[in-house]
């Protein structure tokens, strides 16, 4: 139904309609299957961005590009694409305490995945741990306040910036950058990490997971819930041991 609004031109309507199609085909043959089902013709047929058949993608890619195409209009508030989407409230703030002139800036901003670069340390993390130190307000270093209507007090270092969840809907998407880029390229790390059975309301349903030494080559598995039991999925017979937990999925 939201393919006929006015907001898409006809070449994006076309490629959402068979991007879709293409979805729901790759579904209704996974219900049927009684073995593995190839999807290789489907994934060339999606046409994602950046991707080059028969070359590593980034599986987060992927799946943003999948969500922004069946609810493209999930930064609309009362848009009923809402089953994957986050809300955040960006604020900043000009502290009375630190000599400031209180006034303030709230905004709300959208997205489908909560991004947390992990830790590179030897100690365990989780999700939960990362979602406290993320989320923190932070005094911006060299920040000149030029809030509220009359432009502020134009005083330095004395405004404080936060970033908060303040909604989830029915499925929670957490991806963990497990790479970092320096002088050596983009490499990727291993943490230890301890998967959260459930974050608050929310129980783990699915986690995907990356193989490989580096994040340009490598395999991709998947771990699904079904009827209460975690099922792993590969299609290959062997993988090498250099497994890294990438997205994660929970479901209310």
């Amino acid at each position: 139904q939201f393919v006929d609004d006015n907001s898409m031109d006809t070449l994006e309507r076309e490629q959402t309609v068979r991007r879709i199609n293409i979805l729901r085909n790759i579904f209704e043959g996974m219900k049927k299957a009684t073995r593995m089902i190839q999807t290789s013709n489907s994934v060339k047929q999606f046409q994602f961005k950046h991707y080059t058949f028969g070359m590593q993608h980034d599986a987060q890619e992927a799946l943003n590009e999948i969500l922004e195409t069946c609810y493209p209009h999930y930064t609309v508030e009362d848009s009923d694409h809402c089953m994957f989407r986050i809300q955040f409230q960006e604020s900043i703030v000009c502290d009375r305490d630190t000599g400031g002139c209180g006034e303030s800036n709230e905004k709300n901003t959208y997205d489908h995945i909560l991004r947390f670069p992990v830790g590179e340390t030897n100690d365990w993390q989780n999700v939960n741990d990362i979602l406290i130190r993320s989320f923190s307000t932070e005094m911006p270093d060299g920040y000149m306040c030029m809030l509220g209507p009359n432009g502020g007090c134009h005083k330095l270092n004395t405004c404080k910036k936060g970033l908060h969840i303040n909604k989830l809907e029915d499925v929670l998407v957490v991806q963990l950058i497990i790479y970092r880029i320096d002088s050596f390229g983009r490499r990727k790390i291993f943490p230890n990490f301890i998967v959260d059975q459930r974050i608050d309301q929310y129980s783990l349903q699915g986690i995907i997971w990356h193989h490989g030494s580096n994040m340009d080559s490598g395999h991709y598995t998947s771990m699904v819930k079904n009827n209460g039991t975690m099922y792993h999925l590969s299609d290959a017979e062997e993988i090498n041991s250099y497994g890294s937990l990438q997205v994660i999925l929970y479901k209310k």
